[in-house]
């Protein structure tokens, strides 16, 4: 446990599993006080009351359907309630795997159906946005926040059947730059992270099998 986040209030979503929760359990480690979301209650509970019954603090949860903006505004509208502010924002909430038949996702661009594409577009690029213009009134109000992007090194190396998710997160990284021109000025930092293929809780090869790779890995770099 630190201090170095005292003070601040950071709502991570996707919170409650995967890399969301590691990143929570960091956050609330250095001294954040932590409101997460998702959209199994279940999970968001238990990642709650594991870490509150670690550190002393409560951590606040609250189902949320990040592809719909009125439940991102009531979100974040009742995170701030709880605390007072929002001024940390990690965009982690993304499409997995289960949300399709295998067969469905795991297919060349051309035979990708229109609501995969669209899905991944909704959840992984629009959403982000939808959350970013939440907290904006809560950072610009004291001149300080910091939205954090988690993005894919697949824009960057390429793989196979991955065309929606792979095209989503590069739409989330011109989103991040375009923000840093928008928002610098008031105050607040965007931060783009990029997450590499990994083997995690959205099963094995989320975006086919990667002969190069066959067990997977996982790191993480900043953009900015």
């Amino acid at each position: 446990m630190t201090d170095r986040l005292t003070g601040h209030v950071a709502l991570v979503t996707g919170g409650g599993r995967g890399i969301g929760r590691a990143i929570s359990e960091r956050l609330y480690r250095d001294g954040a006080e932590l409101a997460i979301c998702g959209t199994t209650e279940s999970v968001l509970r238990d990642t709650a009351n594991a870490l509150g019954n670690e550190g002393g603090r409560a951590v606040f949860w609250q189902r949320c359907d990040a592809g719909d903006e009125a439940s991102v505004q009531q979100t974040v509208a009742a995170a701030a309630a709880r605390f007072g502010k929002v001024d940390i924002l990690v965009n982690n909430a993304a499409v997995t795997l289960g949300q399709f038949p295998r067969e469905r996702i795991d297919v060349p661009f051309h035979q990708l159906d229109r609501a995969v594409w669209d899905t991944n577009l909704h959840i992984n690029l629009t959403a982000p946005w939808f959350f970013a213009k939440a907290v904006y009134p809560h950072m610009a109000a004291q001149r300080w926040g910091r939205v954090i992007n988690i993005g894919s090194g697949t824009v960057y190396s390429g793989r196979g059947n991955c065309a929606a998710y792979i095209a989503s997160k590069a739409g989330l990284g011109g989103l991040t730059r375009a923000m840093a021109f928008d928002l610098g000025r008031e105050g607040i930092t965007r931060h783009g992270v990029r997450s590499w293929p990994r083997r995690h809780h959205r099963q094995p090869g989320l975006c086919g099998p990667d002969p190069d790779r066959p067990h997977g890995r996982c790191r993480l770099r900043g953009d900015g």
